[in-house]
């Protein structure tokens, strides 16, 4: 990867967290982390992020379908993902947002993100030749 991603995730659990944030480092992404909603908010109004992951039981107790949503119609170009412990198919993910399962893979997030971020940066180089 050309350029590293900037992540933004959310999880209430800090252990959790900051291992996730370890691990990512390991793909070349860059991770803040936040534990609740406002956090988040305020993160992403003063910090460029390519994505933010959210734990979709964020936000003091209730679900971060809401955050996601809010993300998404107030940064549309930040990619937004769910992430749960929970029974995937029973979230009612906004549009468009991927759910994964806990626990996730790196890889496969970072492929669904970042990756898609270096086909981006491709497609407009190419366009521009």
């Amino acid at each position: 990867m050309s350029n590293p991603c900037h992540m933004l995730l959310v999880e209430l659990d800090h252990f959790l967290a900051e291992n996730a944030r370890k691990l990512f480092a390991g793909y070349d992404v860059i991770v803040w982390t936040a534990p609740d909603a406002n956090s988040a908010l305020e993160f992403v109004s003063h910090v460029h992020f390519d994505c933010v992951l959210i734990d979709a039981t964020v936000w003091q107790g209730s679900q971060g379908l809401e955050l996601a949503r809010r993300i998404g119609w107030q940064y549309p170009k930040i990619q937004v993902a769910l992430t749960t412990g929970l029974d995937a198919d029973d979230l009612e993910a906004p549009p468009g947002v991927p759910v994964f399962q806990k626990p996730y893979r790196f890889d496969a997030i970072v492929a669904s993100f970042c990756g898609g971020l270096e086909d981006a940066d491709r497609r407009e180089t190419d366009d521009l030749n």
